[in-house]
Formats: C-alpha cells, sequence, structure tokens
C-alpha cells in the first residue's frame, strides 16, 4: 500500500512508510474505508470531492471483518489476505470454467497471473476481487447455477462498479437463451439483486455524502472518444527512455491486439463469454489518456480484457487469443526489471 504525505486526511496504520512529497495510490483510500464501511465523517473528508471510490465497498467490507472489525494493525494483512485469497479464485473460477469446457486447467494461470493481478495486490485495490465475481459469474451461468450467477454478481458490481457490464451481458444472454426456448431465469430475476445492490449502496453512501452521488463524481478525464486516450498517451511514452517504457509498449500492443481478437471471437459466438470479452474490448477503447501512461492504472484496468479472452478463445479453440492472455501473463515475470519503479508499494 502507498500512503502519501500530500494525501489530506487519511491516516496511515501505525509503522506505515508514507512518501513524502506525493500524493500516494489508491490503495490508502480502500484502507481508510475498510476502517469505516458505514463512511463516517473522518471517512466523508477522506473521499470528498471524489467520492466515487466509495463505490466499491466489497473489497473493504471484507477486509474489515477480516480484520476484526477494521483494526488498523490488522488491516493492511487483511487487505492483502483478501486480495491473495480472490487472486487465487481467479485462477479456480478460470480454471473450473476451462475443463468444463474441455480444455486445460493450467491455462487457468494466465488469468491468475496477468500483470493487472499482481498490480492490484502491490497496491491493494479492488480489481482482483471484482475480476474474480466476475469469472465465478461466468462459470455458475455457464453451468446453469443461476441463483450462483445471481450471488456472485452482487459481489462483482459491489468491487467494481464498471461489473455492470456483465450484468447487462448476463441479462442478455438470458434472454437469448429463453428466446431458443431454452430453460433460464427471467433477465430481470437474474440482475436484480445486483442491481438493487448497487443502488442501496448507492442511495446510502450519497446520503452520507450530503446528496453527492458516487457515481457521478468520477473525474471526466478517465473517458476519451474511442481510441483517443491511447493515441495521446502512446508520444509521451515515446519520449521517454526506451528501457523505462519498454515494458509499458510491449503490453499496449497486446492490448490492442486483444481488443482486436476480441471483436473477431464476437463474430463467431454470441456466448456469454463472447460478449463480456467484447464488452472489455470496447471499454478499453475509451480509456482516457490518465490510464496510459501509468502501468499501475493500464494493467489493472484491462486485467479483464485479457482474463475474458481466455475464456472466449478457449471455446472456438482459437490460438490466437489464447496465446494472447498467455503472452500478456508471460509479461508478469518482467515487471520487477523493467518497471522501473521504487519498491514503495
Amino acid at each position: 500500500m502507498q500512503f502519501g504525505s500530500e494525501a489530506g486526511s487519511i491516516s496511515p496504520p501505525p509503522d506505515a512508510h508514507v512518501l513524502p512529497g506525493t500524493i500516494g495510490y489508491d490503495g490508502q483510500f480502500y484502507y481508510e474505508l475498510a476502517r469505516s464501511p458505514g463512511l463516517d465523517a473522518h471517512a466523508q473528508d477522506v473521499f470528498e470531492p471524489f467520492e466515487y471510490r466509495a463505490q466499491r465497498i466489497a473489497y473493504p467490507a471484507l477486509a474489515w471483518a477480516g480484520s476484526g472489525g477494521g483494526s488498523e494493525r490488522a488491516l493492511p494483512w487483511a487487505l492483502l489476505a483478501v486480495n491473495l485469497a480472490f487472486a487465487l479464485l481467479v485462477t479456480a473460477a478460470a480454471a473450473a470454467w476451462l475443463r468444463a469446457h474441455g480444455r486445460s486447467g493450467w491455462l487457468a494461470l494466465a488469468a491468475g497471473l496477468t500483470p493487472g493481478v499482481v498490480m492490484t495486490i502491490l497496491r491493494d485495490l479492488t480489481d482482483v476481487v471484482g475480476l474474480a465475481a466476475a469469472l465465478g459469474a461466468l462459470w455458475a451461468w455457464s453451468e446453469r447455477r443461476e441463483r450462483l450467477t445471481a450471488a456472485v454478481l452482487v459481489l462483482a458490481v459491489l468491487a467494481r462498479e464498471s461489473m455492470l457490464i456483465l450484468a447487462a451481458v448476463l441479462a442478455f444472454d438470458a434472454w437469448r437463451r429463453r428466446r431458443a426456448g431454452e430453460r433460464a431465469a427471467h433477465p430481470a430475476l437474474l440482475v436484480l439483486p445486483a442491481l438493487v445492490c448497487f443502488a442501496a449502496w448507492q442511495a446510502y453512501a450519497t446520503a452520507r455524502f450530503g446528496g453527492e452521488i458516487p457515481w457521478t463524481t468520477a473525474p471526466s478525464s478517465l473517458w476519451q472518444a474511442p481510441g483517443v486516450g491511447l493515441a495521446e498517451a502512446v508520444p509521451d511514452l515515446l519520449d521517454q527512455p526506451a528501457s523505462e517504457v519498454a515494458w509499458d509498449l510491449a503490453y499496449l500492443g497486446l492490448c490492442l491486439a486483444a481488443v482486436a481478437a476480441g471483436l473477431v471471437l464476437l463474430r463467431r459466438s454470441r456466448g456469454a463469454e463472447a460478449l463480456f470479452c467484447a464488452s472489455q474490448a470496447g471499454m478499453v477503447l475509451l480509456l482516457g489518456k490518465a490510464f496510459w501512461i501509468d502501468h499501475w492504472s493500464f494493467t489493472r484496468v484491462t486485467a479483464p480484457l485479457f482474463a475474458a479472452l481466455l475464456l472466449a478463445g478457449a471455446m472456438p479453440r482459437s490460438r490466437a487469443a489464447v496465446g494472447i492472455a498467455c503472452a500478456a501473463a508471460a509479461l508478469t515475470v518482467l515487471i520487477p526489471a523493467a518497471l522501473n519503479t521504487e519498491p514503495t508499494f
């Protein structure tokens, strides 16, 4: 976890290393949310003016429970333990899905070891919980375990608001199954628990923040027209020494390959995994420049794309799609040597 001396009212735990002259990183906000999941006055002050981070209550709430109710000394370890556990669940869910569809479970290591999972663990972020829940929901849905799908989908949307896309995907697939004469839950019933829980937390947080809706406080710079953010970031990256950005450029190249592969797979299949992969490809194209100039950001935001590509590519046995996902995971072993990052996490 990275605490910054310029991070306002955030209160680091005892013996925490605070980086002088910096604002730190997002993990410190989830530490504060885990200290007070009920959003007390101190938490309200910490999250102002970017209340959107408080939408992601699942990870901090799990850490709060694991630390025995928000113990300052136990919380850093609880946050780490939760993310490690859910990283294993990412791998387990992917392996279960792959084996159920006739592929080797060992390929699931490409999902559990993708750079975004590792980066999330190092910075105590919410993405691993959201990804594990998303893959779990896709597996449960493929196994016709509809109640489990609905329950895991609740966890997914409370971990990352972007997982509302998965709710839409599963609702569409439920409608498609029913239209084809298959037995399936009504789309509204499948996703209603997740939508109600998400709306309820939004309403509660809005009340605690004095009427400020967390959903609406995300900076507009996070999103740009398709491809514009990446196109604007590349010249800035190329202006830096090659040894410092070689890893970043290699990963960005794989991102573009993954986007293309995801869109190709959608032409072959309209299954939930292919739709989720294509939706993640579309979301990646909309990312703003702010994401693409920070490897801590673009790796974790693109992790669902590579994981979904692995599953979607396994169905039609697309070697290219599976190979791209595996190549991204292979880059993980080069993180310490390639990122030129201070060991402050």
